[in-house]
């Protein structure tokens, strides 16, 4: 027994030895190759080589490619000259032409696998080469096609290589078919004036193109069709709001169908942004952000233009856009519960809703009516703030409140009462009571909000409640001044005395801003202590010296210096303290 095991070991150890051998032999014999497929490895003489052999390997493959596009186009040329010679009649020489160019984007539809994608790029780029050209001659130079028909071909053509390139996976040929398409469109815009079919066909490939690269990585691809859709829009709109009405040569266009398609733009495009971030649970990227924009202004802001062109009234579109701004909120709070990566979305849609609401408004009512209407959205935006907790409402409060304001006189009565040179109307009248409640209503529930979260905002944070706080003040403050020159002046003019009675408030007015730190539910006025004290100092500056009048100098100084005192104690002691219940 242990004469055998002692062989079996002896073979054992010869085996080993021989396997160790052709080890060694395999790595030697494998060396080279593996030297020749890392060129980049190498140095000196063999890298540039291996460098010049790759390059001649890929000339030698493409050249003949090259070659054979060469041939396929000299096929295309004898169909034009057949066609030119009359041994074609113009139909058939157009059809024949059209299905020699898509037979060949059914051979680069037919070469599968990367080792066949440069020829499936020469065939798809032969087919568009072909196909595009001839839609433009065959319509223009010809006059075989209509000008109504050829988009649609040009659309047909272009959806299929696009679906080619997709399916096979062919970026290059994808990008040449896109610009040569446009062109194409556009050429034939400028040739037939077909501005309205081209801009529908536009949009269609544009809102193709979208859906076809979400989910891919080609998404440089959809703005170049979403832009010549834009374009084509608002080349439509110039024409179609020409001051003598629709000028010749523009068979295609119409009223209600450049408001159809304008309408149209915003509507498929938003309507794939909300689909897509809704269904398939996706943030907001930059391309739908400029896109909506741009489809806005070009479609929505060209059908408002060319209802008012043409004798229409705008009622309808605003209505329309209100309740595009309604779906908008509907589709901002299907974010609210939603994940922190989709704030995103509700800022987006919100902030597009708020938009929407403040530009279409006046296309619907005016006067009073869009005072109450705003002031009302503004108490809304400030309830929702609270039940949600989000400060983008908050803002959308205070945006709402100041365009009331704004619109309704109030503003500027207030700020005329305090820089006047002479006293002014106090803002006064149903508009000017409603948009003084309603800042005083939001900022109430904001700040009963901030109350209720507790913790120490940010400024940014208070900023909204701060703009409803200042219009809020800035009321009560005007209303103020013409109360005390009533009394004081019994209604007669005097400037010196009029300043000091605007410091006073002024100062009044800043103490009182920093005293209310003392209390949680108006802390968000705080901060416009200084601010006010700042307005106050550059108005003594400009005006009381400037009005003269000793004895008026002595009240503004001993308020305004008295204020400067107390708003730094009273900040100082409010924030020691730490807000407290009221």
């Amino acid at each position: 027994m242990q004469k055998r095991l002692a062989e079996l070991e002896a073979r054992v150890a010869s085996l080993s030895a021989a396997v160790h051998g052709l080890s060694a032999r395999v790595a030697d014999l494998e060396a080279p190759a593996a030297a020749v497929s890392r060129p980049s490895e190498m140095s000196g003489p063999a890298a540039a080589e291996a460098m010049v052999a790759e390059a001649m390997d890929t000339t030698e493959a493409i050249l003949p490619l090259v070659g054979r596009t060469f041939l396929v186009l000299g096929g295309g040329f004898l169909f034009r000259a057949l066609t030119e010679s009359g041994t074609l009649a113009g139909g058939a020489g157009v059809g024949l032409g059209l299905l020699y160019a898509l037979l060949f984007g059914i051979l680069a539809d037919r070469a599968e696998g990367a080792a066949h994608r440069w020829s499936a790029t020469f065939h798809g780029l032969s087919s568009a080469m072909i196909a595009l050209p001839l839609l433009w001659e065959a319509t223009v130079r010809l006059a075989i096609l209509s000008p109504r028909l050829a988009p649609f071909l040009l659309a047909g053509v272009t959806a299929f290589l696009l679906a080619v390139a997709f399916r096979r996976e062919v970026q290059a040929l994808a990008w040449a078919v896109a610009f040569g398409s446009i062109a194409t469109a556009f050429g034939l815009l400028v040739a037939t004036h077909a501005v309205a079919t081209l801009s529908l066909v536009l949009i269609a490939l544009g809102v193709g193109v979208l859906w076809m690269t979400y989910g891919r990585r080609w998404h440089l691809l959809r703005w170049p069709f979403a832009l010549a859709a834009d374009t084509a829009v608002a080349l439509m709109v110039q024409v179609a709001a020409h001051p003598g009405g629709l000028p010749e040569g523009y068979e295609d266009l119409s009223i209600p169908g450049v408001l159809t398609i304008a309408l149209a733009l915003p509507v498929v495009y938003l309507g794939s942004f909300a689909l897509r971030t809704l269904a398939r649970q996706r943030s907001v990227n930059p391309f739908e952000i400029v896109q909506t924009v741009l489809a806005l202004l070009a479609g929505f802001g060209g059908a408002v233009r060319v209802a008012g062109a043409a004798g229409f009234g705008s009622t309808t579109l605003g209505l329309a856009a209100l309740f595009l701004a309604l779906a908008c909120y509907v589709v901002a709070f299907a974010f609210v519960e939603r994940r922190e990566e989709f704030r995103v979305n509700f800022l987006f849609y919100s902030t597009l809703a708020l938009l929407l609401t403040l530009s279409v408004s006046p296309l619907v009512a005016g006067g009073t009516w869009l005072v109450l209407f705003w002031s009302a959205l503004a108490v809304a935006a400030a309830l929702l703030a609270s039940r949600v907790d989000r400060l983008s409402l908050e803002a959308h409060a205070s945006a709402y409140a100041l365009a009331a304001a704004a619109i309704s006189g109030f503003l500027g009565a207030a700020l005329r009462a305090f820089v006047s040179p002479t006293l002014t109307p106090a803002p006064s009248g149903a508009a000017g009571i409603v948009v003084l409640a309603s800042s005083v209503a939001a900022f109430v529930v904001i700040s009963a909000l901030s109350a209720r979260s507790g913790g120490a905002r940010t400024w940014r944070e208070m900023f909204p409640a701060g703009v409803l706080g200042l219009l809020s003040v800035l009321g009560v403050g005007a209303w103020t001044v013409h109360a005390l020159s009533g009394l004081v002046l019994g209604g007669g003019n005097a400037p010196a005395r009029l300043a000091a009675i605007r410091t006073g408030v002024l100062a009044v007015a800043a103490v009182a801003l920093a005293f209310s730190r003392r209390y949680k539910v108006l802390d968000g006025l705080s901060w416009l202590a200084y601010p006010v004290l700042v307005a106050g100092g550059f108005k003594l500056l400009f005006e009381d010296f400037r009005a003269g009048g000793a004895a008026a100098l002595v009240i503004s100084f001993g308020f305004y210096g008295a204020a400067l005192i107390l708003v730094p104690r009273l900040q100082r002691a409010g924030k020691a303290a730490g807000p407290a219940s009221p």
